[in-house]
């Protein structure tokens, strides 16, 4: 079974986990030579991060990244990918930090009980499956252990200083809404279906003998695939349900005077004919309060809950000792 296995591992202590395990990999592209392994990148008080921790956690990324990227771009996502994991690996170690330096310590009971339900949503309280699990990874038990317990401070103190610091009124979500109601604005559209005819010698007969199979009866589906020179014509010039915006203007005029069912004249625009034919529409519509209050007062305390955050570690660097080292990695 996988260490990685459980809602939890995925949000947040795997990276805890990662820092023990393994070799330092250097990035895909990047000469060694500037790469000292295990080079000291930042200290943190007493403690001290490497450029191997950093880079352990980024693995998994860097894999994708080459998959995309490569030579100076590589370099570049590389530099902040690596810079973000490094801050947060910072301010893991300034929370822990501070949960040292406070009076009041978590309750023993309440640590042990939060890492039996990480352990029982993990591996469903098989202690042998977690061993088994600890030797993939080359982990010892009392390393797994003393990861999860930080898992349990830092994810408690951010919670402590942080989500029950953060009050949402419905003033404010009211506000939100009424301000950027166009963003809760569903735009009207149509099903849409089209033919094209090149504008030739026999191109306006084409299209107007076109026009009357259909009118009189013909299916417009069979008929584009048969004489339509559109990109649609193999689907029976079917565009789906679209925005008439997308379309040129001039066709996108027309459109929005068809009603459904209709077919229209044939259009001549600069070397084409179109026919069109409008099989549906929907109006526009804005979703009312009540709809999005729920996603709106989400968005809105997840940004207050970064500003929060991002006071409250500024106040702990200034009263802690943090530096990041010029390794010359970038």
């Amino acid at each position: 079974m996988s260490l990685v296995k459980g809602k939890s591992m995925r949000n947040g202590f795997l990276s805890g986990l990662l820092l023990m395990a393994a070799v330092f990999v250097p990035p895909v592209g990047w000469s060694a030579e500037k790469v000292v392994a295990d080079g000291v990148i930042a200290q943190v008080n007493n403690n001290f991060i490497t450029i191997g921790d950093v880079m352990i956690l980024l693995q998994p990324v860097q894999r994708q990244l080459a998959t995309r990227y490569s030579g100076v771009e590589l370099k570049a996502q590389m530099r902040v990918v690596f810079t973000n994991a490094l801050n947060s690996m910072i301010e893991r170690r300034l929370i822990l930090d501070a949960y040292e330096k406070q009076e009041n310590k978590f309750p023993d009971t309440y640590i042990d009980g939060r890492v039996e339900e990480i352990s029982q949503d993990m591996f469903s309280g098989d202690r042998s499956d977690l061993m088994a699990a600890l030797a993939k990874e080359k982990l010892h038990y009392e390393e797994w252990l003393k990861e999860m317990k930080d898992h349990v401070i830092v994810s408690t103190m951010r919670r402590m200083n942080v989500e029950q610091n953060v009050t949402i009124s419905a003033k404010a979500i009211r506000k939100a809404y009424d301000s950027n109601v166009e963003r809760y604005k569903t735009p009207a559209k149509v099903k849409l279906r089209m033919i094209v005819i090149s504008k030739n010698a026999s191109g306006k007969q084409k299209a107007d003998e076109t026009r009357k199979k259909i009118v009189e009866g013909a299916d417009f589906a069979e008929i584009a695939k048969s004489v339509s020179e559109g990109s649609k014509a193999a689907d029976g010039g079917d565009w789906g349900w679209i925005e008439p915006k997308i379309l040129r203007p001039e066709l996108g005029e027309l459109v929005s005077k068809l009603k459904p069912g209709e077919i229209s004249q044939v259009k001549e625009i600069d070397d084409q004919f179109y026919i069109l034919k409008v099989e549906d529409k929907k109006e526009d519509t804005v979703a009312s309060f009540a709809e999005v209050q729920p996603q709106i007062e989400r968005e809105l305390r997840k940004s207050e809950s970064e500003k929060v955050y991002n006071g409250w570690i500024e106040r702990l660097r200034k009263d802690a000792y943090v530096k990041v080292f010029d390794t010359g990695l970038f």
